[in-house]
């Protein structure tokens, strides 16, 4: 049996990881999370909370323990955005005229929908290069560039290519803009677009002619936008050939906030810098910005790059745990400087450069995008933006703008998870090869209703045990996701929900039917798989 002492002592350094030194909880008003750092002391309560429910289990052993899931249903971490999970499309295509996407597919529209709601960013390093040219018919291309010849070029590997080692400007035309903004439109997506932050005065201030000319041209279409400013700027040496200072890059925010006032008032948020993972960058970046000048603070994650992914990192206990200490390390920096504002993780997918072919593709993926947004949930994270919807390796639909198996992963996602987030015992402990996440349940369940998130690294079938008798006694609605065949096959592309394969109706998608099942204290995990298991009959009280 795992010593209360041992327990406790988690719990009291994970919360001052987390955050400031913590208040007492006074009163129910207290227990209303009124901030992001209000939300994140919460976990302290919670954990206590679900100690006493622990101490009726302590007859168990520790194998038994480390096996049982127990849920604090009384109180809610937190609660993300309905748009939590939400996606990217990279600014590469815009430079190739979106060949990679048809904006007015009904099959593509249909897909975007079932991922809704959600929001939509546009962006990543060819954001820097963009220049908006109103009256320009064409394109000014890259140099190397196979714009005019897409048809011969494998389009899976466009966004690859769309990276060289010295990038050149090109331009997008109101044509280009239109479209994106049509789609959003015709999906009921949020839109966040990232500005060209490299547009330089002599004394080294933003330049913000030609961005001011796409942001005149935004109001006159009554376009609903939100912006963001440049991308990982700690990498500006690299691609630019000259850096900009977190303190500078503050003052360009301040002067953009000021042009949204006055020209997009309707925007919603202004979000930055987009870095990666907790640079210094960062830091010194949040303390130069003034308060009210951003309102999300945006930061990238990936697990491991193009060139060196392997197939046993996909389901390493290891590196999906590498997240949770970088998640805590940035959540740390926002709320000791900023804690007001919200946290995004602005970019994120497996492995970066455009993904790893045959594995961020493929079923295995799946791992590290739903460990992802369990733990990023847990560390309040308002969105987590996926890279990407189309384009390569990583993307949620294939070249052919069919989806994959993280598309059917996330549609299921969004049919059933709510915004309220539960906590599930030792959910942040490292070394876990049953790892369990949990949420209300969406609306269409019945009030009270929890969603648990479960994935077995394992290499072979287990269970595990129900600790709530409230779980254990309560009717379930499972959708499991497997590879078709057996779970062997995790470098499949495509998907089954309950054995049924996954795809789509024409240009329709398929209803996603759960497997009902009765009342008892386990649940069967199949090696190397993931899903879901909504219990119906809880009424918990955080779900009420």
């Amino acid at each position: 049996m795992a010593s209360a002492s041992f327990l406790a002592m988690f719990c009291c350094s994970l919360t001052l990881a987390l955050v400031r030194p913590v208040l007492s909880l006074q009163s129910s008003d207290r227990q209303e999370n009124t901030t992001v750092a209000s939300q994140i002391r919460f976990l302290r309560a919670l954990h206590e909370d679900t100690m006493k429910t622990f101490e009726r289990f302590q007859p168990h052993t520790q194998a038994s323990v480390n096996s049982s899931i127990l849920i604090n249903l009384t109180k809610s971490v937190t609660e993300v955005s309905d748009q939590f999970l939400s996606v990217t499309i990279d600014a590469c295509a815009i430079w190739e005229n979106w060949t990679i996407i048809n904006f007015t597919s009904p099959s593509v529209i249909n897909m975007a929908k079932g991922l809704y709601p959600a929001m939509l960013r546009l962006g990543g390093t060819p954001e820097d290069f963009v220049i908006f040219e109103p009256d320009q018919n064409g394109l000014v291309k890259r140099q190397g560039s196979q714009s005019d010849t897409t048809s011969a070029v494998n389009k899976s590997e466009i966004l690859v290519n769309c990276y060289p080692k010295k990038f050149v400007n090109f331009t997008m035309n109101t044509a280009q803009w239109d479209a994106v903004n049509e789609f959003v439109k015709a999906t009921g997506w949020e839109f966040i677009y990232g500005l060209n932050v490299l547009f330089r005065t002599p004394d080294g201030a933003w330049n913000y002619s030609n961005p001011e000319e796409l942001m005149r041209y935004t109001a006159s279409k009554g376009y609903p936008i939100n912006w963001e400013l440049g991308n990982e700027p700690m990498n500006f040496p690299r691609v630019a050939g000259f850096s900009i200072s977190p303190e500078q890059l503050a003052k360009d925010f301040a002067t953009l906030k000021t042009l949204m006032k006055s020209i997009t008032p309707s925007a919603v948020y202004l979000a930055g810098p987009d870095t990666g993972e907790n640079t210094p960058y960062m830091e010194e970046f949040l303390k130069a910005i003034e308060d009210g000048v951003i309102n999300a603070a945006t930061w990238h994650h990936y697990y491991t790059s193009r060139g060196s992914a392997t197939f046993p990192q996909f389901f390493s206990v290891h590196l999906l745990d590498s997240f949770i200490k970088e998640a805590l390390a940035v959540r740390n920096t926002l709320d000791k400087l900023h804690p007001d504002i919200e946290l995004w993780l602005g970019e994120t997918s497996t492995a970066s450069g455009g993904g790893a072919p045959g594995l961020s593709n493929a079923y295995v993926a799946g791992f590290m995008w739903l460990d992802k947004l369990g733990i990023a949930a847990l560390m309040n994270h308002s969105r987590v933006m996926r890279q990407s919807f189309v384009g390569v390796n990583y993307s949620l639909l294939d070249s052919g703008q069919r989806p994959l198996s993280d598309y059917w992963l996330s549609a299921v996602y969004k049919k059933l998870v709510g915004t309220k987030v539960l906590y599930v015992f030792n959910s942040l402990e490292s070394g876990r090869y049953i790892r369990a996440y949990a949420h209300c349940a969406k609306s269409f369940y019945p009030a009270g209703s929890v969603v648990l998130i479960l994935l077995n690294l394992n290499t072979y079938d287990t269970t595990a045990t129900l600790a709530n008798t409230e779980l254990a006694s309560s009717s379930r609605d499972v959708y499991w996701l497997t590879p078709p065949g057996n779970t062997t096959n995790v470098l499949s592309q495509q998907v089954t929900l309950n054995g049924h394969l996954l795809q789509l109706v024409g240009d329709q998608l398929p209803e996603l039917q759960p497997e009902g099942q009765e009342a008892k204290d386990s649940i069967f995990l199949p090696a190397l798989s993931f899903g879901f298991h909504v219990f119906k009959d809880v009424k918990a009280p955080a779900c009420m």
